[in-house]
């Protein structure tokens, strides 16, 4: 009777058991993204996650508009331009579905459009002197054409042939790309040669960069001389900056004002006027900020590299009185009354100064580097390095990569900076010497910087071979650079003492070497970001460079590049690899390191995340170290974050 109960008890045990694991789970598909925005034409694979309990169920895909976009055999098709929706569902399970938009664009088309606009600026509706039209994009391969409909006043290429007076032409604007063709009648005025000789003559008298900082003396008089029968009178549009006898008052704020000059032949009944603006410069808190930060300069106080504590000011007294508020983006590093305190890799560090005064307040920057913690026994010293990368937790990431394509999202999901004691592998193709993009073969200049870029080109296919052929092309834009980065290859073009035109301005492209990290759909844009790091920790220690040197595009014009790191703050991220990477090649090119993943179904042997398992786990990896002829093994343990997409 005992052994009957224990029986019936198990029964019951493995009864409810397996009602439990045959419940109906709360999700039945899911998928990464539930977001597309496609080019006309493009194609991608749809991986849809089906629950267990759901395996022998069979997927349908239904869309609201097959002009648009339809699923074939689980593959996403574009068919026309606009928007829809996608339905997967499961074909016994109808209520278990997801929806998924998808944009479909054609941004081919719109090209020729786009350039008829970016003529018409660069032409503009009056012509006072002679020019060349464009017949070149900088950015498109198009084809621009030209047709006056009066070539005796305005010809297809853009001479001029004035006559005393105002006249108006239609100028018939082609652009053609692919099978795209766009065209537009664009109206420009040919301004008499009596109109453009009074203005050339009367605007001469006021400076070409059009800021106001001092009195003028305007004369119209002599203007008369070679046209007695014109009226002419010029005026301010703000008397209290800049008067009509070109008395300046100079305003506490830069103040936007036009000078008008208006001329008339009343014998002809013939009239124009011609508006310009000028800038009427006032003191600003900003002009005060920088005399404040010129001054801290010249105190020699903040450094580019900084290894001892230091006296930040709190007050500033000598042309104006201003009170100085210290901040830092790293106060472990860097506090705000100046206090170091190393850590184990080198830093930068950006220290703020808020500028008080007169109730308004500006901010200066000031960037420095603070060198790594010493130490005298190397053990010691590999143990710490070894701490930096023992990160105790792995972050995921979802971010944009925008450029000349279409943008699209990119995912991180999560990795270990592994060191490796290996150089880069560079693929070594030059520029021959009479390229015309190798302005100075054979140059030997002194490198300053370190410059990143990225190529703007998220097309698919614009890997580094791709761009390691575009910059042979001499039929191009004006520009070059040394490195090509994706997450296979590295190309250099040109060596890297000479000059290249990347950086847009002088001091950069004289100076510096130039990486163009590529951003195509293929690439892991992560792996790029650690092959571009490991390759400029190199160029640092052969040019005696540190962390101080490497530069932004951004940082010599200001334009938006190296965009996907800015966009999706990942400077940092790539500083901190860089850092590494440098820390290693200066201080541990003796020392072995031999990496091992202990999670081998989620990271692989360079500590990158290839699987992640959509929560919260652990990851384990093995380090050996081998240093003059002793080997020692470090394992290490990491919370791998659950996705940021999730």
């Amino acid at each position: 009777m005992k052994y009957f109960k224990l029986l019936i008890l198990l029964f019951l045990l493995i009864f409810f058991y397996g009602c439990k694991q045959i419940q109906k789970p709360d999700w039945a598909l899911s998928l990464d993204n539930f977001d597309y925005c496609l080019n006309l034409g493009e194609e991608i694979v749809l991986d849809v996650n089906i629950n267990d309990y759901y395996k022998d169920q069979i997927i349908v895909f239904s869309s609201n508009n097959e002009t648009i976009a339809i699923v074939v055999d689980g593959v996403l098709k574009t068919k026309g331009v606009g928007e829809t929706e996608i339905r997967i569902s499961l074909q016994d399970y109808p209520e278990c579905f997801i929806d998924i938009a998808v944009i479909v664009t054609n941004w081919e088309a719109d090209i020729p459009k786009q350039v008829i606009e970016w003529v018409k600026t660069e032409i503009g509706s009056d012509m006072l002197m002679p020019g060349f039209f464009p017949v070149k994009h900088p950015e498109y391969d198009v084809e621009i054409e030209y047709e006056s409909d009066n070539p005796e006043v305005l010809t297809n290429e853009g001479m001029i042939f004035q006559g005393k007076f105002d006249i108006e032409v239609g100028l018939k604007i082609t652009v053609r790309y692919k099978d795209y063709i766009a065209t537009e009648v664009h109206n420009i005025v040919v301004a008499g040669y009596a109109f453009v000789a009074i203005y050339n003559n009367f605007f001469n008298q006021l400076p070409p960069h059009r800021k106001i900082i001092r009195d003028y003396d305007i004369k119209i008089e002599n203007l008369n001389d070679s046209y007695p029968d014109a009226n002419i009178s010029w005026r301010s549009t703000n008397q209290s900056v800049f008067t009509d006898k070109g008395i300046y008052h100079q305003p506490f704020d830069d103040t936007s004002f036009l000078i008008v000059l208006t001329i008339s032949f009343p014998d002809q009944g013939a009239s124009r006027e011609f508006a310009v603006e000028y800038l009427a410069t006032g003191v600003s808190i900003y002009e005060k900020a920088q005399i404040v930060k010129g001054w801290l300069e010249k105190q020699n106080i903040i450094t580019d590299i900084l290894t001892s504590d230091i006296e930040l000011p709190l007050y500033y007294n000598d042309e104006f009185e201003a009170v100085l508020e210290w901040s830092s983006n790293k106060p472990e590093i860097i506090a705000f009354d100046g206090k170091i305190t190393p850590s184990n890799k080198n830093e930068l560090v950006v220290l703020t100064c808020k500028v008080t005064t007169g109730g308004a307040n500006s901010f200066i920057k000031f960037n420095t580097e603070i060198p790594a913690k010493m130490y005298e026994d190397k053990w010691e010293a590999i143990e710490a390095f070894l701490d930096v990368i023992f990160i105790d937790k792995i972050e995921t990431q979802k971010y944009t990569i925008a450029g000349v394509g279409p943008s699209y999202t990119a995912y991180n999901y999560g990795y270990i900076p592994f060191y490796f004691n290996e150089k880069s592998n560079v693929t070594v193709d030059l520029l021959p010497e009479d390229h015309l993009m190798r302005p100075s073969p054979g140059e030997n200049l002194e490198r300053k910087y370190v410059v990143i870029h990225d190529t703007a080109n998220n097309k698919p296919g614009s890997g580094a071979e791709m761009h390691n052929r575009f910059i042979k092309n001499p039929d191009r834009q004006k520009s070059s650079w040394h490195y090509t980065v994706d997450d296979e290859l590295i190309f250099q073009h040109i060596p890297d003492r000479e000059i290249a035109w990347h950086a847009g301005n002088e001091e950069g492209n004289y100076y510096g070497i130039g990486i163009e990290t590529c951003i195509n759909p293929e690439v892991n844009y992560t792996v790029v970001m650690q092959k571009t790091a490991k390759l400029t920790a190199g160029l640092l220690n052969r040019y005696g460079l540190t962390l101080h040197d490497i530069k932004q595009h951004y940082d010599f014009t200001g334009k938006e590049c190296p965009r996907v790191m800015r966009t999706n703050s990942r400077w940092d991220e790539f500083i901190d690899l860089v850092s590494i990477e440098y820390l290693g090649v200066t201080n541990f090119s003796d020392v072995q390191f031999i990496w091992e993943s202990l999670s081998k179904n989620i990271m692989d042997d360079t500590g990158r995340v290839f699987n992640h398992p959509g929560i919260e786990t652990n990851v384990s990896f093995k380090v050996t170290v081998t240093y003059n002829n002793e080997t020692k093994e470090y394992t290490h343990t990491s919370a791998l974050l659950p996705p940021r997409w999730s």
